[in-house]
């Protein structure tokens, strides 16, 4: 049961730090080249 808690707790890690440097290198494209891109990657539906 430990065990698979500490699984639990390492893989949501690795998710919210895969997350944060997505988020970090997006803003740096979005601030680098001074385009609306955000709104057509993020709501690829509409």
């Amino acid at each position: 049961m430990k065990f698979k808690k500490i699984e639990i707790n390492r893989q949501g890690n690795f998710i919210m730090s895969l997350l944060l440097i997505y988020f970090v290198f997006f803003g740096y494209i979005c601030n680098t080249y001074k385009k609306n891109i955000g709104e057509n990657l993020i709501f690829l539906h509409k």
